[in-house]
């Protein structure tokens, strides 16, 4: 399981990383294996992109926060219907995914739901 959870995100740690320079020092790269290896976290390794995927439990319903996404941007897009299912399939009522404002345009069918601001202190 270790073996195969280290070849996977090795294989994509580099559509992965810079992606996760936009955590705004949230998390390092190894607080996201160790999060993948215990089953908090979901890495999805495809072809030509992976993406890190993680619950959110709400009050009122749970949704799928897609953390950290990266590589070829056609291979992502065709990827998101799956991922959507999969979070429906697991109780999910929303799916989340944060980023730069041009993902608006990779994924119009995503309504915006705000800006996130933050302040180092």
């Amino acid at each position: 399981m270790i073996y195969e959870l280290w070849k996977d995100w090795h294989e994509c740690r580099d559509w992965l990383l810079p992606a996760l320079e936009h955590s705004h020092g949230s998390h390092n790269e190894d607080d996201v294996l160790v999060r993948i290896a215990s089953g908090e976290y979901k890495l999805w390794r495809f072809e030509k992109c992976a993406v890190v995927t993680m619950f959110i439990q709400y009050p009122r319903f749970k949704a799928l926060n897609i953390f950290i996404a990266g590589g070829d941007l056609e291979d992502l897009k065709s990827r998101q219907c799956e991922i959507e299912r999969w979070a429906s399939s697991q109780g999910c009522a929303r799916v989340y995914s944060g980023g730069r404002e041009g993902w608006g345009r990779v994924f119009p069918e995503y309504a915006k739901l705000g800006v996130v601001y933050y302040k180092d202190l």
